[in-house]
């Protein structure tokens, strides 16, 4: 039985895994060398279990490392039968599997890393045109513009780096932000941050509170010379 694998993204469009680093899979099962464990590439899987795999049993696929810029697939668990075809035990949206004359290709579709930021203000109302620079490490990446309801997308981030956010334009009556925000992107393509006081994650969001530009009145007393 000889299986290969093959990773798409969500538009089914072929990943440039030689580019982006090859996709590593956890696989579970007892094969015929005795073992209960291998560790795959979409590289070198179909060398790696050629001959391994037994007939009526089953093996669970787990993606342990996505190609940079993805987020994991997370698991698929497949029955090998005995003409040679494999079949998942469970339908994933995310696995699709196709049996041919002598090779059976498991696809993948992985979906991209996007991080969204929310800013708001006290009422919990997006806030339109605050201005971020994004940065990993000292390295500038692209500017950001919130939308008419607060919100901006950060596309083409890869799991495992930090990067910086700085407000340089704050939205109009608002202050702008002293502090940067600091955020590591997991495997799970969810930010986390350190403790900001104005900052919280949810989900696949950062959420960015401004306070209002505070304005002071002082009233003086003119004396008739």
């Amino acid at each position: 039985i000889t299986i290969n694998l093959k990773k798409y993204d969500s538009h089914q469009n072929p990943i440039e895994e030689t580019q982006l680093g090859y996709a590593q899979f956890k696989v579970t099962g007892t094969f015929s060398d005795g073992t209960e464990e291998k560790t795959v590439t979409s590289a070198n899987i179909s060398t790696v279990l050629n001959t391994q795999l037994i007939a009526g049993n089953q093996y669970t696929f787990i993606e342990v490392k996505a190609p940079d810029g993805y987020e994991l697939a997370g698991t698929l668990t497949i029955e090998v039968h005995t003409d040679g075809t494999i079949s998942a035990v469970e339908d994933n949206n995310q696995w699709t599997i196709d049996n041919g004359q002598s090779i059976s290709q498991i696809n993948v579709y992985d979906q991209s890393i996007v991080i969204h930021i929310k800013k708001l203000n006290n009422d919990n109302e997006g806030l339109k045109n605050a201005t971020f620079a994004l940065y990993l490490g000292d390295q500038y990446m692209e500017t950001l513009i919130t939308d008419e309801n607060g919100n901006v997308s950060m596309n083409h981030l890869i799991q495992g780096k930090t990067y910086t956010l700085k407000e340089t334009v704050a939205p109009e009556g608002y202050k702008l932000l002293s502090d940067t925000i600091l955020f590591t992107v997991g495997d799970d393509g969810r930010p986390s941050i350190n403790e900001y006081e104005y900052v919280q994650i949810n989900n696949e969001t950062i959420e960015i509170l401004n306070e209002e530009t505070e304005i002071s009145f002082v009233k003086r007393i003119l004396h008739d010379q």
